[in-house]
């Protein structure tokens, strides 16, 4: 009887037990914010997103078996060591639902993931109560807005604050030009970092070197 009685109490406060809650940047959940950082690179995705939060949700809540599988189906044959234990809430940014006429924007054509919005990628659009598109992000080392995923054309996009198109975004493969007068060198790196006009942007080389550019030596290399 003491055995039955034991398992029944530690089963309800099991059940009690308040569930770890967290902030999302945006509404993208991604591998960090449910398990601990792995101890070794997992091929070239650093934190992939591993689901969204709802449209119609502010927040999500996952249990450990759910994380669990949502990681391992991302990344097949790791093993995450989550960050909580029993249950987390992830809660994504509060969306503005209004604003004044002619401050919200729509997207002109359809906006590739991971490009940052700029003024050629939107049209001017009165705020309504239509629902944001859930594929936007904020890159606070770049300053500015980016697709976190595909974005339709003439999706509501509400009051987004186009960037100048002065920018380039984290893992993008670019071409250095260093040297002077008429000797000038050109070698290819990725950027380990977004960055903007005026300021100097980290970059790796194919050899492994990192090392620091000015954003005017960077030019965006358009061949896959």
């Amino acid at each position: 009887m003491l055995g039955g009685a034991a398992i029944i109490f530690a089963g309800v406060a099991l059940a009690s037990a308040d569930p770890l809650e967290a902030p999302l940047p945006d509404r993208n959940v991604r591998l960090l914010d449910l398990a601990e950082k792995p101890d070794a690179p997992i091929g070239e995705m650093r934190n992939p997103i591993v689901a969204k939060v709802p449209r119609d949700a502010q927040s999500v809540e996952f249990e450990e078996e759910t994380a669990l599988r949502l990681v391992r189906n991302r990344l097949p044959g790791f093993e995450p060591k989550l960050k909580f234990t029993d249950r987390i809430v992830l809660t994504a940014p509060q969306r503005i639902a209004k604003r004044s006429a002619g401050a919200c924007f729509a997207a002109r054509q359809m906006i590739p993931e991971g490009h940052f919005i700029t003024d050629a990628d939107v049209e001017a659009r009165s705020c309504t109560d239509d629902a944001i598109s859930e594929n936007l992000g904020y890159d606070r080392d770049a300053q500015a807005a980016y697709a976190t995923g595909q974005v339709p054309a003439h999706a509501y996009l509400g009051p987004v604050r186009p960037a100048c198109s002065q920018r380039i975004a984290k893992d993008q493969k670019v071409q250095l030009t260093t040297g002077t007068g008429a000797v000038q060198i050109t070698r290819t790196a990725t950027t380990l970092q977004a960055g903007r006009q005026g300021k100097n942007v980290f970059v790796r080389t194919g050899d492994g070197t990192v090392f620091a550019v000015p954003f005017s030596h960077i030019i965006e290399d358009k061949n896959p």
